[in-house]
């Protein structure tokens, strides 16, 4: 996805971007943190908690 416009957005808002890109369109390639749609929704989970400074607790069902 082009980050153009989100890029244009922050910089007119006066806001950082984070550092984590989330995945948003497509699980993640083989061996990346979001090759399964669970393995995404955590990635996804992870960055937007840590980012806005709390801290991640990982979940595994069972």
């Amino acid at each position: 996805i082009n980050p153009r416009l989100i890029t244009t957005v922050a910089e007119e808002a006066g806001v950082t971007l984070a550092a984590t890109e989330l995945y948003s369109d497509s699980i993640g390639a083989p061996g990346s943190d979001g090759e399964t749609y669970i393995d995404m929704m955590t990635s996804n989970t992870r960055a937007i908690v840590e980012n806005l400074g709390g801290t991640f607790t990982a979940f595994n069902p069972e």
